[in-house]
């Protein structure tokens, strides 16, 4: 499968993500999971500048919440 676009969905719940994962594929966007904020850092850090088309990103979340992830992931451009 050709994917058209690539984003980094940062959620917690299993079933949100899944639900959000598969529409984003129906679409044909790839989707790369984070669990919580602190992974969704890692995975940016880890990737080659622009990787990912858009983050989607949950505000709640333990270990990292996504407001205190946005501007970790906005001090590394």
């Amino acid at each position: 499968m050709l994917w058209d676009h690539r984003i980094l969905l940062v959620e917690d719940h299993d079933l949100n993500a899944k639900i959000v994962t598969r529409l984003l594929e129906s679409k044909q966007i790839q989707v790369e999971r984070a669990k919580n904020g602190k992974e969704a850092v890692e995975l940016y850090a880890a990737s080659a500048p622009y990787s990912y088309d858009a983050i989607l990103m949950d505000i709640q979340m333990p270990v990292m919440d996504g407001r205190t992830a946005t501007r970790h992931i906005r001090a590394l451009n």
